[in-house]
């Protein structure tokens, strides 16, 4: 859909939230709101949402600018955070977890759409130390106090989506959010993969 810059635009939007059971009148923030398409999806179903992003294409009463890594919330006071294609790049992703944690209500829900990347192909390195494979991004959720309940795999989407960006006039370097650490070859030679993760605050965790 036109305005989604993640893969699978809304439809894996509604995924997040329906395996979630997440229920309308819900207190949702989109963290990387963007465009404001996921934001606009929640409030028609219903869903108390607010959006904030780094460089947002417009602001409004639900919309605003804001540093993900410090969010202008007060703790617990989110059902859900959504975050689709952001922590990867936000320059901080240990950061924003953290913050995500701290204005969720216990029990409440994280759910993320990213990139990771295998070991079967080469790993890029970033100078944010942002996590690249499942394993890392597992360990960085759990230090971070979330206890994951599931994770999907629909990397199938990825392939499309980065034709559609090119098309546009992006460039891979774009869609990684900079940051490759010294002596990385070009970007065109990692392969990511995509996934889709449930995780909650609290239960169960080390928090």
């Amino acid at each position: 859909m036109a305005g989604c810059l993640h893969p699978g635009g809304l439809d894996f939007t509604a995924r997040l939230v329906k395996e979630s059971e997440l229920q309308p009148g819900a207190a949702v923030l989109d963290a990387g709101c963007g465009s404001g398409s996921t934001v606009e999806w929640f409030r028609e179903n219903g869903y108390d949402v607010c959006g904030i992003d780094r460089n947002p294409e417009k602001t409004s009463a639900w919309m605003q600018q804001g540093d993900l890594r410090q969010m202008p919330y007060a703790a617990e006071c989110f059902h859900a955070v959504i975050s689709e294609c952001t922590a990867f790049i936000c320059g901080g992703t240990r950061t924003m977890l953290l913050e995500c944690n701290r204005v969720l209500k216990q029990d409440g829900w994280l759910l993320l759409a990213d990139v990771y990347f295998t070991e079967e192909q080469p790993l890029p390195c970033f100078f944010d130390g942002r996590p690249v494979t499942m394993e890392q991004w597992q360990q960085v959720l759990q230090d971070c106090g979330f206890t994951i309940e599931k994770i999907e795999d629909v990397s199938a989407a990825w392939k499309p989506f980065v034709i559609e960006q090119l098309w546009a006039g992006r460039t891979l370097e774009d869609l990684w959010g900079g940051c490759f650490a010294d002596g990385q070859t070009g970007p065109s030679r990692y392969k990511p993969g995509y996934f889709l993760l449930w995780a909650r605050k609290g239960a169960n965790s080390n928090e």
